[in-house]
């Protein structure tokens, strides 16, 4: 059962700080309702997964991914197996993020250790304190995120959304929009023309971005690309290394070898 409860960080919008961070643990799944913040909320996910309306947009978070919410935009998120995550309330006069769309963003992996090592701190800590010092690094390196490319815009009529979310709980699945229209009760030129009104990409283009986001997490946890392919449904890794090339316009490799380097860091 989904539970629907309240936005726990209400609080964070309390305080004279630039920036709170809080992270959170829910294990079951649940829906936050509506609701808006006068601080924007850069929501990070490091485990489970996350869908976010906010205003008449909506995006698929995964692990590894992070999201912008800017100041008293309305949203709406929910997560259908639990979720691990650290957002950071920012107030809106530090100007950092005005050139960032709403939606998911790339960090880097030290906005990432920051933003957990700032959500150790009392939120009533000093302006010129330790914690205010490393707090201000944070913003500083917030400034140079940027919007994701590889976000997965999700649909907001129901009979896509069903379609996407399976897509994304089992990205193997090669149905077609075809053998879709059966359990939709829809045509498939109908859901071909929704499907590109609604998300801006075609049924097949989507599919690709969602398989990218299952890559980009399972590369980020360490497993081969030879295991990722064959879990895609793949029996070729060139056939995959050709999908992910044509949807984010760089090999597969390039993302390992990025990793790679961020774990030396």
């Amino acid at each position: 059962m989904i539970q629907q409860i309240t936005s726990p960080e209400a609080e964070a919008q309390n305080y004279s700080q630039d920036v709170i961070v809080k992270c959170n643990h829910v294990e079951s799944a649940h829906t936050i309702l509506a609701h808006k913040h006068l601080r924007g909320q850069l929501l990070f996910i490091s485990g489970g997964n996350l869908s976010v309306k906010i205003e008449n947009e909506q995006w698929s978070v995964t692990p590894q991914q992070a999201v912008w919410i800017p100041p008293l935009a309305t949203h709406e998120v929910s997560s259908s197996n639990g979720l691990v995550y650290c957002s950071a309330y920012i107030d809106e006069s530090s100007n950092i993020l005005n050139s960032i769309r709403s939606g998911t963003v790339v960090l880097s992996t030290l906005s990432r250790e920051l933003m957990h090592k700032c959500a150790t701190f009392a939120e009533d800590y000093k302006r010129n304190s330790p914690e205010a010092r490393l707090e201000k690094v944070l913003l500083d390196e917030l400034t140079s995120i940027s919007n994701d490319d590889n976000a997965v815009p999700l649909p907001s009529d129901p009979r896509l959304l069903t379609i996407c979310n399976t897509v994304l709980a089992k990205p193997w699945l090669d149905k077609t929009l075809s053998d879709w229209s059966e359990f939709c009760g829809a045509s498939e030129r109908t859901l071909a023309r929704l499907f590109k009104a609604q998300t801006g990409l075609t049924f097949s283009q989507w599919r690709d971005k969602a398989r990218v986001s299952y890559a980009i997490d399972q590369i980020a946890k360490g497993n081969s690309l030879t295991t990722i392919s064959v879990n895609l449904g793949y029996s070729r890794l060139s056939t995959f290394t050709s999908m992910y090339k044509r949807t984010t316009g760089l090999p597969p490799s390039k993302h390992v070898k990025k990793c790679l380097f961020e774990r030396t860091l």
